[in-house]
């Protein structure tokens, strides 16, 4: 459905609303997602995400960019031979 391009000087996460709206344009729904979850989407590249609403009949949809957060990388677990 579509395409989240990072292009941060830094490996980020973002945090989306898509709003639908009807054919008078009156909102129908909205929801917030982080489409890469507790991932940050790496420099210079691309995240495709998809979403499907319950409410099937809406004229047009808008994506926005709310929230913008840099997640810790995960911890290394090393693991020891004997």
């Amino acid at each position: 459905m579509g395409r989240i391009t990072n292009h941060c000087a830094q490996a980020t996460g973002v945090q989306i609303k898509i709003t639908t709206y009807n054919h008078a344009g009156d909102i129908l729904s909205d929801v917030e997602i982080w489409p890469a979850g507790i991932n940050n989407i790496p420099v210079n590249s691309e995240l495709p995400f998809e979403w499907v609403d319950t409410n099937a009949v809406f004229a047009k949809f808008t994506v926005t960019i709310i929230a913008v957060k840099s997640w810790p990388a995960p911890e290394t677990v090393q693991v020891q031979s004997d």
